[in-house]
């Protein structure tokens, strides 16, 4: 993989990286959600697919995602961390320290 971005949240603050800022092109953008319990968790896939279409990106047309979730099982952070980067990826969303701990080992 060429180019990576990750996003998490520190402290309750979330950081965030315009799309805008990707490199220009036509090929869809593929977006991997890492975080831990759907019901728990201040960011859901709804959430932040609104957030990219008020940026102006379009879900199916220049973007799509795919969340998954640990379940209180470390061991599955780095699982899924290695899914979304043998999928190729263009960003992985990692929601609290273990699952960007998992983010950053997989893709160095």
């Amino acid at each position: 993989m060429k180019r990576r971005s990750l996003i998490s949240i520190a402290s309750g603050l979330i950081l965030e990286v315009a799309p805008a800022a990707w490199p220009q092109s036509n090929r869809m953008k593929r977006i991997g959600g890492l975080t831990n319990l759907p019901s728990l968790d201040p960011v859901d896939p709804y959430w932040f697919r609104h957030c990219l279409e008020r940026l102006g990106w379009e879900y199916g047309r220049t973007f799509d995602y795919e969340w998954r979730y640990a379940l209180n099982e470390p061991r599955n952070y780095q699982a899924f961390a290695q899914e979304f980067v043998k999928a190729r990826v263009d960003l992985i969303f990692a929601l609290g320290d273990d699952a960007l701990e998992a983010a950053f080992a997989a893709t160095t």
